[in-house]
């Protein structure tokens, strides 16, 4: 099941379109900065040529084109996907771009060894700078550390200054805001915010019937947030869209059930109560009724008290 879900959330975000509009929104605040056709997507395992290095796979990685001064720029981008909180993330994409600076001097390395080119001061490495944005898929706060230095157990300034610290590039739905959503498409935009509402069920209902865009979905956004919601909105195979507002039933009726449910506990609750203050009035005293209703002592003490 983790494996189908993790290729699912790959799979959409190898998009160039996704990818780049989730890009810009993070990067640039929204502008349109990197296009779908200046993405190439990269190789996302390690084979690095020095076995003494450890090799790992990352989830996406592309390489972006940027024009500076005239000249062109690269920049890699690289996105991991959880579903789950991990409290060794930070240092995981420390990994991950640690690796991806020293594959790009193993390849250079590679490519002068070809040529038979020596490095000098005037031809020294140059790296193109590697970001890694990670994307909680939860309706719930990230509750790890977001930085190197908050993991570390010190926090002498003396010693500090000499440790280079990392912070953790993550979009996480709980602290995303409308004008957050108005940076991104129309599926990106659908996607946090119903993971963001995912938690209260008649919420999103409202969501969903009082927002047109929820009108015309992409069936691959639909079928993503069905895996990382657990929610099941019926995807109609034969539509590329769906009509995210006629799709619901199901999420309506569970819901209405919820209540019902909820109506009838707080019912049984009340009769309960008002049954240990009658047998109290009755005579009866705590340990008594206790053993009668088959209560703890101390559920029957509070509610006399």
């Amino acid at each position: 099941m983790t494996n189908i879900k993790d290729g699912i959330e790959k799979e959409y975000f190898k998009d160039n379109d996704i990818f780049s509009n989730l890009a810009n929104y993070y990067l640039f605040n929204g502008k349109k900065i990197i296009s779908p056709e200046d993405l190439k997507e990269l190789d996302t395992e390690y084979n690095i040529t020095n076995p003494n290095i450890i090799n790992r796979k990352r989830d996406i990685i592309k390489t972006f084109t940027m024009k500076t001064d005239g000249k062109n720029k690269y920049l890699l981008l690289g996105i991991e996907n959880q579903t789950k909180v991990d409290y060794k993330m930070v240092t995981r994409c420390m990994l991950y771009d640690t690796l991806s600076y020293v594959r790009q001097i193993d390849d250079i390395d590679i490519s002068r060894k070809n040529d038979k080119i020596k490095l000098n001061k005037n031809n020294n490495y140059l790296l193109s700078p590697v970001i890694t944005i990670v994307i909680y898929f939860s309706h719930k706060k990230w509750n790890a550390k977001k930085d190197l230095y908050s993991m570390l157990d010190i926090s002498d300034d003396l010693i500090l200054q000499y440790v280079s610290n990392y912070n953790l590039n993550i979009i996480e739905p709980y602290s995303m805001t409308e004008k957050d959503f108005n940076m991104l498409n129309n599926d990106l935009s659908i996607l946090f915010e119903f993971i963001k509402n995912s938690g209260n069920k008649d919420k999103l209902i409202n969501l969903i019937n009082s927002n047109k865009k929820y009108e015309h979905v992409n069936k691959k956004t639909i079928r993503l947030i069905n895996e990382v919601t657990n929610i099941n909105i019926n995807i109609e195979e034969d539509k590329e869209e769906i009509d995210m507002c006629k799709a619901i039933e199901d999420l309506k009726k569970d819901a209405r059930k919820e209540g019902i449910a909820e109506g009838e506990a707080r019912g049984e609750a009340k009769k309960l109560n008002e049954n240990i203050k009658t047998m109290y009035k009755n005579g009866a005293d705590e340990t008594m009724i206790a053993k009668f209703l088959g209560l703890d002592i101390s559920f029957v003490k509070k509610v006399l008290a």
